[in-house]
């Protein structure tokens, strides 16, 4: 993954990264942390935006859960990425 990222010409580019709340089999922290690890330096602006389905949206706990931030991360990844959630 970390190659395929270092070959997207991100320089000056918004990323949008859309993410399901029930990831099914994804190891979903894993490929957040991969994201914002690579993309965020690169990038102008990277955002995610969390496809809830019908589900009600997730309290902040719940996402710092499934993107496996703790609590301490938290200001230091949003600074530079943004996190939405939409219903269909």
């Amino acid at each position: 993954m970390a190659n395929s990222l270092d070959q997207l010409k991100l320089a000056g580019q918004r990323l949008l990264v859309i993410i399901s709340d029930h990831a099914g089999s994804i190891p979903l922290f894993l490929f957040f942390r991969l994201i914002t690890r690579y993309a965020l330096p690169r990038a102008q602006a990277v955002d995610f935006l969390l496809a809830l389905d019908t589900h009600p949206p997730l309290t902040e706990e719940a996402l710092l859960r499934l993107v496996g931030l703790m609590p301490a991360e938290l200001e230091a990844v949003w600074r530079l990425a943004q996190m939405e959630q939409t219903t269909c």
